[in-house]
Formats: structure tokens, C-alpha cells, sequence
């Protein structure tokens, strides 16, 4: 049980208030800008979600001895590569990233561990980030977000969620997912202060996993409580640039008909075009970095 779970089950009222406002203000309420500079900042040095959780579920992903040496992409792919050819690795990863989402949504928890082959579990994992119904969406890209915060260290609800954000990144990177090379669109609503920063020449990092689609009239505002404003803005990318940022194709694997294709954490881009339309919509062009 989670642990507003047990404060209902045991009538402990005072704490249960506690534990519901914390939720409340630590996912629903807090807001985070999606514009993340792209300084070169050396992410293999400086703690991230991804590095901080593999060392804390070494023994699920990696019981191997890790050289400190490796990037922290060598080290996911090493994992993923581990994970596909162990004969019993993906059973003890699934259980932890069931663990993961349990906090989120019980039933996404229990279909990822009734999950009875590897290539069942890494479906289950993707359809479940697909699933509207759920607030996965929403802690696993606060938790990427939140990286960017000055003297960053994960909370608690980071590390919960993080097995999750692990799996999925590896997943959009290294598994037979097709690359997207076409142009795809994107709608966000922004705060001000963050809209402005895309601006013609400027480079910047996506920090979380962000979904567009090949249709401009498909494309929706995710249902995520992380970031929100007044400012309605469209992303036309141009994702020709071959690298594994390339957003994946996950359409077959989600709930709903649609023609999703969604970019691994960290996906950098350079602003080639903005203008407002006569709508007062911000449409604003990208161009996907290869490195």
C-alpha cells in the first residue's frame, strides 16, 4: 500500500491530511518550465533522475559491476542490452517498475506485472504512458523536469516513479520502436515568461518525454499538470536529423487510434521560426539536433 493508503486503512487522520496535501502540492499544483537552455552542461557528471534510480535499483537493473568511467547512456544501454539477452533479468525489472506506478494508477500496476514475457512487459510499458485515464504522464515528466532545478536532488515521488522513467527512456531509445524523420506537431499552453524563451536561433533541451503527431490537427494539449499558461503554442518540428532523439513510433501500442510519435527525455533543438498567427496562437518552428 502506498502510504496515504495505510494512513486510511489505520484512521490516522492528521497524517492522511498531511499525505494528501503533499500530493497536492508537489504534482498538482506545481508548475515547471519546459524551456530548458541548452548550456552543454555535462549531464553524465551532475546527478539526474535516470543516473540516481539505476543506482538505487542496481540490483533489478544492473547487479553487474558498473565502470564509473561510462557515460550514463552507456549504461542505460548496457541495462537494456543486459535486460534482452538475460534469460530472467526483465522479471525482476518488471516488478520493480509495477512498484513504480502502484503510487499512480493500480490497474496500469497490475497489467505491467501480470506481463508474461519480455516483449509483453515493454509493450505494457509503453501503452501505459498512452493510457489518459492515469496520471503517469504527469509524475514521470515532473520527476524529468525537475532535474533542471537548482541543487537538484529527487524527491521522494522522483525516485518512486523513477524505475518507470528508466524503462520507458530505454525503451524510446534503444528497442525496434521506428524513428519518425517527417515534420510532427506539438500544442502546449505556456506560461508567458516560458513561451518567450523560444526564440529564432535559440537551442534548449526538452528534459522530459514529450509526445507530437503527424497530423497538425491531431495534435492536442497532453492532459499534464505540470505545465500550464495562458500562452497556446504550436511546435512545427523538422525531425530529419538521424540520432536516437528521433521521436518514436508508438501508435501501435496505445489505447487510442492516433498518430503519436514521442520524443526520449533529453531531445535538443534549435528554434527556427516564430510568429503568431491571427488567432494569437504562437506557432513556432524546431529543428531537431543530432547530438
Amino acid at each position: 500500500m502506498t502510504a496515504l493508503e495505510i494512513a486510511d486503512k489505520y484512521g490516522y487522520e492528521s497524517m492522511r491530511s498531511i499525505l494528501w496535501n503533499h500530493c497536492i502540492s508537489s504534482i498538482y499544483e506545481m508548475t515547471l518550465p519546459t524551456f530548458q537552455p541548452y548550456d552543454h552542461k555535462n549531464e553524465n557528471t551532475d546527478p539526474c533522475l535516470l543516473s540516481v534510480t539505476l543506482s538505487s535499483y542496481k540490483q533489478a537493473f544492473h547487479p553487474a559491476p558498473i565502470d564509473q568511467n561510462k557515460s550514463v547512456m552507456s549504461v542505460l544501454f548496457d541495462t537494456f542490452k543486459d535486460l534482452c539477452i538475460n534469460k530472467d533479468r526483465w522479471k525482476n525489472v518488471r516488478d520493480v517498475v509495477a512498484d513504480s506506478v502502484y503510487q499512480v494508477s493500480k490497474d496500469q500496476s497490475q497489467a505491467i506485472s501480470n506481463c508474461s514475457n519480455r516483449r509483453e512487459f515493454f509493450s505494457q510499458v509503453v501503452r501505459a504512458y498512452t493510457d489518459e485515464d492515469n496520471s503517469i504522464y504527469s509524475f514521470m515528466n515532473m520527476a524529468f523536469q525537475r532535474q533542471k532545478q537548482t541543487d537538484y536532488r529527487p524527491s521522494g515521488d522522483d525516485l518512486a516513479i523513477g524505475p518507470y522513467c528508466v524503462m520507458f527512456q530505454m525503451l524510446l531509445l534503444f528497442w525496434n520502436l521506428k524513428a519518425e524523420s517527417r515534420h510532427t506537431y506539438k500544442t502546449m499552453k505556456l506560461s508567458t515568461d516560458d513561451s518567450e524563451q523560444y526564440q529564432i536561433g535559440t537551442k534548449f533541451i526538452w528534459q522530459s518525454i514529450v509526445s507530437s503527431d503527424l497530423e497538425r490537427n491531431h495534435t492536442h494539449i497532453f492532459p499534464t499538470r505540470g505545465t500550464s499558461g495562458p500562452v497556446t503554442v504550436l511546435f512545427t518540428i523538422d525531425n530529419s536529423a538521424e540520432c536516437l532523439w528521433q521521436p518514436k513510433n508508438i501508435e501501435e501500442l496505445a489505447y487510442y487510434p492516433e498518430t503519436e510519435r514521442t520524443y526520449p527525455a533529453g531531445a535538443k533543438f534549435i528554434v527556427t521560426e516564430r510568429k503568431t498567427d491571427e488567432d494569437g496562437v504562437v506557432c513556432v518552428d524546431l529543428k531537431l539536433l543530432p547530438k
